[in-house]
């Protein structure tokens, strides 16, 4: 591998380290490295603790959200519309993690944007599983559209709801798409 990507042994080395710290991998001595599965149950604790993280993170960005930071997100919002009418789930995800990014940020609390990094990097792998299946993209949509709409209405409780819910959506339809139980692996 060190030969295929041109790099020095050390960086693949600290990779692996901090992919196995996020439990993204795990090595076996004298074997190799793997790829790590989640359980049910750690995916949907960590659903949980996202929907929270992004229900106040909306709370508090209508507390300190300007015109100009409005019209950003709603700029935001045109991305995702045109991406889920071309059906482009990568483009798609990219922009809702733009999306959640910008009120995170617009939020001004710094643990809470560390936080909602590693829940995020956690949960990335099956957001385009959860897009991929009929009808969630169009449905993803717009609810992220409501979440706009409760934020530009400055309409703190409804956003809180509605990423609760986003949250709780997403989880769902990964759940009906995966034929496993309880605390095995997908």
């Amino acid at each position: 591998m060190v030969e295929q990507m041109g790099v020095s042994r050390t960086p693949i080395r600290e990779a692996i380290k901090w992919l196995a710290v996020e439990s993204f991998v795990y090595t076996i001595p004298g074997r190799g490295t793997f790829v790590n599965g989640v359980s049910i149950k750690d995916l949907k604790e960590v659903v949980q603790v996202r929907g929270v993280l992004e229900g106040l993170a909306a709370k508090l960005a209508i507390e300190k959200i300007n015109e100009k930071e409005i019209k950003k997100l709603e700029r935001i919002i045109e991305e995702m519309d045109y991406y889920a009418r071309e059906k482009d789930l990568t483009s798609f995800s990219r922009t809702s993690q733009k999306f959640q990014e910008l009120f995170i940020d617009i939020s001004g609390n710094s643990q809470l944007k560390k936080i909602q990094k590693i829940i995020c990097d956690q949960t990335h792998r099956y957001r385009i599983r959860s897009l991929s299946s009929p009808k969630r993209l169009e449905h993803s949509f717009k609810e992220h559209k409501d979440i706009f709409e409760a934020i530009k209405n400055r309409d703190p409780e409804m956003a809180d709801k509605l990423s609760k819910q986003h949250t709780e959506n997403v989880f769902q339809n990964i759940l009906a798409n995966v034929t496993t139980k309880g605390d095995e692996k997908i």
